[in-house]
């Protein structure tokens, strides 16, 4: 096998010096498995080199890839249809847009100019046919690199945009410039089938093995002293669609909650008017588990210090006028049948079809479905009684009815003067 990888990089590195449309003489399947395998072993070696640079540069906080896209449709998908997109779909579409036409009987463009001459007799189908021809030998290994080129600038999709990221997309993009053209050698050799088989070994290594490291939360903060205990996690691949969260004088439990919903929670703020100049970054779903061990240090704002440490965004914050929905009661009998422990925790569970609250003020509920229904919301009864509600998540209009018949609450709308935050994220000079 090392003698086969030896040979490969040879052919491999003449080939690449000037390419030509040569397909290899001997297609004995044996022999196409072994090539396959060695360039393979070629591409696994290339891209660890590469991952090493490109995280120790990470490493140094001159690139953020963790709102790399991949890890955004991992958080969307089921594993499994993840998998199947990466490594069946995506090589299958992807060769079929940057390789097919590698070859100049399958470019279709080419095909289509020559159909047409033929229109006007043999004579000009043959001499334009014979033109191209020459023209594609003339500029084919101009052709060969851009194909490559243009398919990593693709995946340049991939990354939020920062101008210092700007600056590494050379570095960053050289695994898929590479991927390219050993794709690119392997489908002249033996055609369009074995540039997929080797697209989807490269998904399936690379991506599949990112899934190992991404399966389990990832710790940001764990910190115990004499004042606190706060360990702080992003939430790994897979879809959670559970999210809860738990208040008291004491403690803090929040599980599955995105970042955004999280600094309103801390903030006391409905969602709405949190802004943020990272959409990927405000979506990472956070679990915090907090515990405090003197009564001289504040829940909320000791989290919301830690947070700010850890993302590195800064506050700003202005005042707008604004639409808003104002929460109010009409039937306070059917409210106080909801009755919940003035005493006790709050707490809160949001899935896509249900929320549920025990022990929440109106104010509270106000956060909760700013951040459930994307609109403004606000109260201007503010009573210390805690309540519980169990609503079911679906329209606008349900929600209307349902606050209405089951909780004595309506919603008016009115324009109001609100404070606006906006949270920016610092690191990486992101210029969004």
């Amino acid at each position: 096998m090392i003698k086969s990888i030896k040979e490969t990089f040879y052919d491999l590195l003449i080939f690449l010096r000037n390419p030509r449309e040569r397909e290899d003489l001997n297609q004995n399947l044996g022999l196409k498995i072994k090539q396959l395998l060695s360039i393979l072993v070629i591409d696994v070696v290339l891209m660890i080199f590469l991952t090493i640079i490109i995280s120790g540069i990470e490493e140094m906080g001159l690139i953020d890839t963790g709102s790399h896209k991949i890890i955004k449709l991992i958080q969307e998908l089921p594993i499994w249809g993840f998998m199947f997109l990466i490594v069946i779909i995506v090589p299958i579409i992807e060769e079929i847009i940057f390789r097919l036409y590698l070859r100049f009987k399958d470019n279709l463009p080419i095909q289509f100019l020559i159909l047409l001459a033929s229109i006007t007799g043999n004579k000009n189908k043959e001499r334009t046919q014979n033109f191209l021809l020459n023209k594609w030998k003339k500029f084919y290994k101009g052709i060969f690199y851009s194909s490559a080129l243009v398919f990593a600038f693709v995946h340049i999709t991939n990354y939020e945009y920062s101008r210092t990221l700007m600056f590494f997309i050379p570095l960053l993009l050289m695994p898929q410039f590479i991927v390219g053209l050993l794709i690119g050698y392997l489908r002249l050799r033996y055609g369009l089938k074995w540039g997929i088989y080797l697209h989807s070994l490269h998904n399936l290594i690379f991506i599949g093995t990112s899934l190992i490291f991404l399966a389990g939360p990832i710790e940001k903060v764990n910190t115990v002293n004499e004042k606190y205990s706060l360990k702080i996690e992003e939430v790994g691949l897979g879809r959670h669609e559970i999210e809860y969260s738990k208040f008291d004088s004491q403690s803090v439990d929040i599980k599955n909650v995105r970042l955004k919903t999280l600094i309103s929670l801390l903030l006391k703020k409905e969602e709405s008017l949190i802004e943020f100049n990272s959409v990927d970054k405000s979506n990472q779903k956070i679990n915090i588990n907090f515990e405090k061990f003197s009564n001289k240090i504040e829940n909320r704002s000791t989290i919301f210090k830690e947070l700010k440490s850890v993302y590195k965004f800064k506050m700003a914050k202005r005042n707008i006028l604004q639409d808003s929905w104002t929460i109010q009661i009409v039937d306070t009998i059917s409210l106080f049948k909801h009755m919940g422990n003035s005493s006790g925790s709050s707490s809160a569970q949001i899935s896509k079809t249900m929320i549920i609250l025990k022990n929440m003020n109106l104010t509270q509920l106000t956060n909760v479905l700013a951040s459930s229904y994307d609109k403004q919301f606000h109260t201007n009864q503010f009573i210390s009684e805690k309540f519980n509600f169990k609503i079911q998540k679906s329209s606008f209009k349900d929600l209307k009815y349902s606050l209405k018949s089951d909780y004595g609450l309506i919603l008016k709308m009115n324009r109001r003067e609100v404070e606006k935050i906006r949270i920016n994220f610092n690191n990486n000079e992101n210029g969004t």
